[in-house]
């Protein structure tokens, strides 16, 4: 780890422990009833792994074999006021193929307080880890175990003007750095003005101004600004169906070089129908939203999504998803997502009070612009995991 990481990883671990500190001293854990969560909990697992296609390349290409260690700590309370959850946790990636191996660090922490009218909350997250498991695509390059470090800090605050209705404000400041030298560094700043207003105690209508600006950190002349209107409706139909639409407009601008510097109009839009009932659990979602890569871009990306989970008993979960992904091309811009398929299943079993075995598979196929053949990838994997603290 070389010392910007380790700059990194010591600021995030003293922004998730100084805020815990700054909402609530969490108390000795202690027992509250049979079905409470711990305050305190640690667990281990291990994971073999097979990926057919790691770097997700679309000639040449190795499979890995090898296990995922991974050792996790965290705590999580909830008082009157006050909600507060912080978790840390490390993976090691041991391989027959060394040259994928690698040690990855993740942290991340939610605060939420309320007062008699307001409500705060702080997200953060930061994620020391390699760009090959965690990029949306890294367009065919063979970027080995490159590290990438990602830092996220995501405040808020509401207001309640009235019983049902609501003002509110959400910022985001997130920075992506990476080591392989082809890859871009970016950060994206935001800020969303929002009124939330109860139209019935089933029915909510939210309306909010997007802006944020895209930023590449290597050239920070290089940029593109986005704002627009955004109106969410989301509604309880039934005891056991809910139904989320959002509708908006994004005008975007793109600066430094090679850019047109012109405005654009673009729609932006969400719905999910979700369907909770007694052992089953099903949703369904489109979305079209900004989406910033690794290759210095940001465009439109369109996700097509769908989710079954279903409880065969009260110690089995089975678990079922697919999506579709289509990406807008930059104008500026060659060799970009095109079409991307996901699916996967996954059986969680529960064979005692802290022991639990998970099997899963993953298939991935992606296209690219200008390009005939397809990058392909499949994953086994079948983990071992002991909670300690339940």
């Amino acid at each position: 780890m070389n010392i910007k990481s380790f700059k990194l990883v010591a600021a995030a671990c003293a922004l998730i422990l100084g805020a815990s500190a700054f909402f609530i001293v969490i108390p000795t854990a202690h027992a509250e009833g049979p079905y409470k969560k711990p305050v305190l909990y640690y667990g281990l697992s291990e994971t073999p792994v097979w990926n057919s296609n790691p770097l997700m390349i679309r000639q040449n290409v190795d499979d890995i074999y090898g296990t995922e260690t991974k050792g996790i700590i965290g705590i999580q309370r909830a008082l009157i006021k006050t909600v507060i959850s912080a978790e840390v946790s490390a993976v090691r990636n041991q391989y027959i193929q060394s040259e994928y191996n690698s040690t990855d660090f993740y942290a991340k922490s939610k605060i939420e307080r309320t007062l008699q009218r307001f409500s705060l909350g702080l997200i953060g997250s930061y994620d020391h880890n390699t760009t090959r498991s965690s990029e949306i695509t890294t367009f065919g390059q063979n970027v080995g175990v490159g590290r990438r470090d990602a830092f996220t800090l995501q405040p808020s605050m509401a207001y309640m003007i009235s019983p049902r209705a609501a003002l509110g404000i959400t910022g985001k400041w997130m920075e992506t750095r990476y080591e392989f030298p082809t890859l871009t560094d970016y950060g994206i700043m935001s800020l969303m003005p929002t009124f939330r207003y109860n139209l019935t105690p089933l029915q909510t209508v939210t309306i909010a101004i997007q802006g944020q600006r895209y930023i590449v950190l290597e050239n920070t002349s290089q940029y593109i600004d986005s704002f627009g209107p955004y109106l969410t409706w989301d509604y309880n139909f039934s005891p056991t169906w809910t139904l989320s639409l959002s509708l908006g407009g994004l005008r975007s601008k793109s600066y430094g070089s090679g850019a047109d510097e012109k405005w654009s109009q673009n729609l932006i839009y969400g719905s999910t129908l979700r369907y909770n009932g007694l052992r089953s659990v099903t949703e369904l979602s489109i979305s079209r939203a900004r989406q910033p890569y690794a290759n210095g871009t940001e465009s439109y990306l369109t996700s097509f999504d769908a989710k079954e989970i279903y409880t065969v008993n009260p110690n089995l979960d089975f678990t079922l998803k697919g999506s579709y992904q289509t990406a807008n091309q930059p104008a500026q811009s060659t060799n970009n997502l095109e079409t991307a398929w996901n699916g996967g299943a996954s059986l969680d079993y529960q064979i005692g009070p802290n022991w639990n075995i998970n099997a899963s598979y993953k298939y991935r196929q992606e296209k690219l612009t200008n390009h005939d053949d397809e990058a392909k990838q499949q994953i086994v994997r079948m983990g071992l995991t002991y909670q300690f603290g339940k």
